[in-house]
């Protein structure tokens, strides 16, 4: 979308910015994007453009966090309502020819505090945890992955920096940025203590970092 307030397209460069500073708030999910781009396709009046497939992949990362003590939690006395997030080591500039990251931000990217995700609806965040000896999910009697359900306090879409390299057991173009997670309690401007820091957290485009 060529007017979006998160994204600023250029033609000439065949690049898109991504508008960080726009964005402004966590568990944002209009923030989430896709694209296509076609090299060398030609139409012509005997084109039947209607049997061309289009396949949309997502060139950001998302970064999604998740807890099992939720509950626990409330029975204690704390319920979390809002979180916001700091990552560093985040792109500037989507590559739209290559599908790359370009252009690393020295900075934190600073999304502030905002309700957590599916707060009206209780939508779980599913994992696939189980695999067996040759990576390969662990199925059920049913033929179903097994996977785990966690309650869902953190989601964000950062465009991660991609390089040539890869990481050991990641898919390619993976690269590791900083991580921070604050939560808060609804009418409490006062941070939880609890707070989640990770260092050198695998992202890739088009995949989830749980």
């Amino acid at each position: 979308e060529k007017d979006s307030e998160y994204y600023t397209l250029n033609y000439e460069d065949r690049t898109v910015t991504v508008n960080y500073d726009k964005m402004k708030t966590n568990n944002n999910a209009n923030t989430d994007a896709w694209f296509h781009v076609e090299k060398k396709l030609m139409i012509t009046a005997s084109s039947n453009i209607e049997d061309h497939r289009i396949v949309l992949i997502r060139p950001l990362a998302q970064i999604n966090v998740g807890t099992k003590d939720f509950d626990t939690a409330v029975h204690a006395g704390v319920t979390v309502t809002e979180s916001a997030v700091k990552i560093k080591g985040a792109a500037r500039t989507l590559d739209l020819f290559t599908g790359n990251g370009l252009d690393p931000i020295d900075t934190e990217v600073e999304l502030s505090r905002s309700p957590i995700p599916y707060s009206d609806n209780k939508m779980m965040l599913t994992v696939n945890l189980k695999y067996d000896e040759n990576g390969n999910y662990i199925r059920d009697e049913n033929g179903n992955i097994e996977t785990d359900e966690y309650e869902y306090m953190s989601i964000c879409y950062i465009l991660p920096y991609a390089t040539q390299s890869t990481q050991e057991g990641y898919p390619r173009y993976t690269s590791l940025v900083e991580v921070e997670v604050k939560f808060f309690e609804d009418g409490n401007e006062a941070q939880i203590n609890e707070i989640i820091r990770k260092s050198s957290v695998p992202v890739c485009r088009n995949h989830r970092t749980n």
